[in-house]
């Protein structure tokens, strides 16, 4: 799972915010905190969802 991450976001990461900062060091510098940022986003979002599922869930199995 984390290789996938390596893979999916930071390369890509690591290749375009140098580009959109003007050739800028800090595109690499900002790719592995972004990264985090975008995979905690994600998770908050898969937990928000699990949550609701879970409490749709309980409520269908309460007699």
């Amino acid at each position: 799972m984390v290789l996938l991450r390596q893979l999916v976001l930071v390369i890509p990461l690591v290749l375009l915010l140098p580009i959109l900062l003007n050739n800028s060091v800090l595109g690499v510098w900002l790719a592995l905190p972004l990264n985090d940022i975008i995979i905690l986003i994600i998770a908050i979002v898969l937990l928000i969802k699990e949550y609701k599922y879970l409490d749709r869930l309980s409520e269908n199995t309460e007699i």
